[in-house]
């Protein structure tokens, strides 16, 4: 089992339970927290289903990343503000993203390609998951 985390350190981390062991992934992770976030502002990170990708909000945009290699794969822009939620899908092929903006984006992870824009929020959006099913 593997738990990401991030703070206001201005770092992230994968924690491997069975090892006991932080996977550090500060080598290519951008200062994102203290920087991008009004204070208090809530954040989710996420961690693939199968381990190998590690995604967090980055300002305007969610950065997901290879955990072997700490390799940036995607950069997803296109939120109007600040990201502070996202979500992989439990089959891995999908990331979702929540924002100030009041939408949620949904993306193939594969290419990054946007697949839908979900509105209809009166407020901010703050967090979300995907059901065990696959679907939000």
């Amino acid at each position: 089992n593997r738990i990401p985390s991030a703070g206001r350190s201005r770092f992230a981390r994968i924690r491997d339970l069975a090892l006991d062991l932080p996977l550090d992934l500060r080598s290519n992770l951008s200062p994102f927290l203290r920087s991008t976030l009004p204070s208090g502002q809530p954040t989710r990170c996420a961690l693939s289903s199968d381990g190998t990708m590690f995604a967090y909000p980055l300002l305007l945009k969610v950065r997901v990343m290879d955990v072997a290699s700490k390799e940036v794969i995607h950069d997803l822009d296109g939120h109007l503000d600040v990201v502070v939620s996202c979500a992989f899908s439990p089959n891995g092929k999908l990331i979702a993203s929540a924002t100030s903006d009041k939408t949620v984006r949904i993306r193939e992870v594969a290419t990054g390609q946007q697949i839908s824009v979900l509105k209809g929020h009166t407020d901010r959006v703050f967090i979300l998951t995907f059901s065990p099913d696959g679907k939000l």
